[in-house]
């Protein structure tokens, strides 16, 4: 996504609110650096770490969401 131009975007949510789809933000990846963006991703998925997280593009000429993907989730 980074090489195409867009940004990355987190969210998280707990199993509770998975169901009523009431998720929260966790970052917006500002950088187009690889390792940053990387970094910041981990520090995501560790601080939410019992919870769904989910990554998605911003494609930032229209603001809008260009991929939305569930990249973790709660372990049963």
């Amino acid at each position: 996504m980074l090489s195409q131009g867009y940004r990355i975007g987190l969210e998280h949510v707990d199993a509770r609110r998975f169901r009523t789809g009431s998720w929260a933000s966790c970052a917006t990846v500002q950088t187009q650096d690889e390792k940053e963006a990387i970094a910041a991703l981990s520090a995501c998925l560790s601080e939410h770490n019992n919870e769904y997280v989910r990554l998605f593009g911003i494609d930032p000429s229209a603001e809008r969401r260009v991929l939305e993907t569930i990249i973790q989730r709660p372990e049963s």
